[in-house]
């Protein structure tokens, strides 16, 4: 998913995709789609199900091409590392 695969499926430009998701008050499409992608892998890396999948597995599954880059995103937006979230019994 991408600012620009939204664009396409629409038949809109990617500026004009930007325009829509500023006025909905979340900043740009791509602003919006990494914030989600965060969203879920952190919801990926405190359930308990998902304990058999590696960190880098659940950066994959949301997009993140690899550990660092999903390792400064995810720091960066909640303050802690992807590992410390994970819950092993």
């Amino acid at each position: 998913l991408s600012p620009s695969s939204i664009a396409e499926a629409f038949g809109m430009s990617r500026r004009y995709v930007d325009i829509i998701f500023s006025r909905m008050g979340g900043g740009s499409a791509s602003r919006f789609i990494l914030h989600e992608r965060l969203a879920c892998a952190r919801l990926d890396l405190i359930n308990s199900q998902r304990n058999r999948l590696t960190v880098l597995e659940i950066a994959y599954r949301w997009g993140f091409e690899d550990a660092s880059t999903f390792h400064r995103a995810f720091r960066a937006h909640y303050g802690e590392t992807p590992g410390s979230l994970r819950k092993f019994d």
